[in-house]
C-alpha cells in the first residue's frame, strides 16, 4: 500500500493503480477485511485524482460497504463517504457538460458572491 502510495506521489499513477489493484485483489483473497476497505478507498483516491469519478465511487461504495460491516474506524470510512459525495458531485457536472457562461460549477467566484 505505502508503495502504490508513493508511485501515486512521484506521478506514475499507472504503476499506483496497478499496486492498488494487487493489494484489493490480496486482501480479498485472504479475507483481510480492514486491509480490503483500506485498499478500495485508496484506489478510489486515485481514480477520483485521475478524473474517473464513476470508477471513484465504486470503489468507495465498496470501501464504505465493507467497512461498515468489518468495524472500520469512523474516521476512515468518512474519507470514503467523503469521496463518494465528491466524485458522484464531479460526476454530475461531467454529466451536463461544460457551462455557456464561462462559469465553473462547484467553485465559488473568487468574490464570494454565490449568485
Amino acid at each position: 500500500m505505502r508503495r502504490a502510495r508513493l508511485m501515486q506521489l512521484r506521478g506514475r499513477t499507472d504503476e499506483a493503480l496497478s499496486e492498488l489493484a494487487l493489494c484489493v485483489e490480496e486482501a480479498r483473497t485472504h479475507e483481510w477485511h480492514l486491509e480490503h476497505s483500506f485498499a478500495l478507498k485508496h484506489r478510489g483516491l486515485t481514480f477520483f485524482e485521475l478524473g474517473e469519478y464513476g470508477r471513484a465511487m465504486r470503489d468507495f461504495d465498496a470501501a464504505t460497504a465493507l467497512g461498515e460491516r468489518v468495524g472500520v474506524p469512523e474516521e476512515e470510512l468518512e474519507v470514503a463517504r467523503l469521496g463518494f459525495a465528491a466524485a458522484s458531485e464531479f460526476q454530475d457536472e461531467s454529466d451536463r457538460g461544460p457551462r455557456t457562461d464561462g462559469a465553473v460549477r462547484g467553485r465559488r467566484r473568487a468574490d464570494g458572491d454565490e449568485s
